[in-house]
């Protein structure tokens, strides 16, 4: 139990890393726009840029996690990560802006769908739902320090050190991860993992084919459009629209992130202990949440303690399901095929997270406003929550 625990932690730590390296770029947003003299929606592009790669890359990680092991790839994205941070820090165009974040997003694509088929081999069925959950807390905990850390880094040291800096850090950490973390099926733990041939491609079919995968990963991405809508603007929608300075937006932008910190271990512990490993009612309960939370967003932004009270719900429902959506996947699909299922919520997902990137980014562009390109969050949480209760635990 403890040793699960502990690689547990390794992987919360390298995948926690992944965020340093990515919620660094939404920080600098207002910096690189008035050094460049850029409209929103060109920093749009930047933003989606990785997106775009992240999602590419899901469904060919999980594939390659299932084939050739969950570490390696791991390690991979990790140094391409490194690599990707390192010259957009010392990038001077908006060309090469994009394209480090452009492979910046290859490399993340390879850490969560390798990292979900590495937690489903360590932890059984009735475990998964709290060891996911907690798994998922390194999500909106280095999201939340990304977003502080780096705001620190650029007021008092100038943007490019919020690049160099968690480059370096993930670099020292992925080398504990490989010398720690073993690939599936070859730790010596107490939960016994069913052996299996290896993955056949036709047998994907099996995930592309199933209604309920469908149901789940729609309903998945509505929260992923919200959530990195919130990331990606949200530090800017504060100092501009608010007029707040950068060190304090991203103080309360973290409250989205600190709101997943709890979220995320309370959907697993109230769906494994609590409704014995049921998923749907909690996903459907935290999606409705959602919807409250992107109205209060837009409609009493002007005090700012509603205005982090909405942030902080929002993340809070968004992490409260996401891990029980990774959860039901690998309750109802086999361990070999868990994580092709993974990477196939995360590009489905991750498109909707792209469309929401570039929207807002044309929709302020358009209308002059956040309010008005924020009214899309409500609209989306409503197919959200519309998609879970189709979801079939009866699998």
């Amino acid at each position: 139990m403890i040793k699960r625990y502990f690689i547990l932690l390794v992987i919360w730590v390298t995948y926690g890393a992944f965020y340093l390296n990515r919620l660094n770029l939404p920080v600098v947003f207002p910096s690189l726009k008035s050094e460049l003299n850029l409209t929103y929606t060109q920093i749009a592009f930047i933003g989606s840029s990785l997106m775009i790669t992240y999602m590419i890359t899901q469904l060919p990680a999980g594939l390659l996690s299932d084939k050739l092991g969950s570490k390696k790839v791991i390690l991979i994205g990790s140094l391409i990560i490194v690599f990707s941070n390192l010259l957009f820090g010392f990038s001077k165009t908006y060309e090469a802006f994009i394209l480090t974040q452009f492979f910046n997003g290859l490399g993340q694509g390879m850490g969560w769908s390798p990292s979900i088929k590495l937690l489903a081999s360590l932890f059984s069925k009735k475990e998964r739902g709290i060891s996911i959950g907690l798994f998922l807390t390194s999500v909106p905990f280095f999201s939340a320090l990304a977003y502080i850390f780096s705001g620190y880094l650029t007021v008092n040291f100038g943007w490019r050190t919020a690049f160099y800096t968690p480059a370096i850090i993930l670099l020292t950490i992925i080398g504990l991860f490989w010398f720690i973390v073993k690939d599936e099926g070859k730790n010596s733990l107490n939960y016994k993992i069913p052996k299996e041939n290896g993955l056949k491609i036709i047998e994907f079919k099996k995930v592309l084919t199933d209604i309920n995968v469908w149901m789940a990963a729609i309903s998945f991405s509505s929260t992923l459009f919200i959530e990195y809508g919130f990331n990606m603007w949200i530090p800017s929608f504060l100092v501009e629209d608010i007029k707040l300075p950068l060190e304090k937006a991203a103080l309360i932008a973290s409250a989205t992130p600190a709101g997943g910190v709890i979220g995320g271990p309370l959907g697993g512990f109230i769906s494994d202990k609590i409704l014995k490993g049921k998923r749907k009612s909690v996903i459907a309960l935290t999606l409705a949440i959602l919807l409250a939370s992107t109205l209060m967003l837009i409609y009493l932004k002007q005090s700012l303690i509603f205005l982090a009270l909405s942030l902080f719900l929002a993340g809070f429902c968004i992490q409260a399901s996401g891990g029980l959506f990774f959860a039901y996947i690998a309750d109802i699909l086999p361990l070999k095929l868990t994580g092709s299922g993974a990477g196939f919520l995360e590009t489905i997902g991750h498109a909707a997270a792209i469309i929401a990137i570039y929207e807002v980014g044309f929709l302020v562009d358009l209308y002059g406003s956040y309010i008005q390109a924020f009214l899309i969050f409500p609209l989306i949480s409503i197919l959200g929550f519309l998609t879970s209760i189709k979801i079939n635990e009866k699998t």
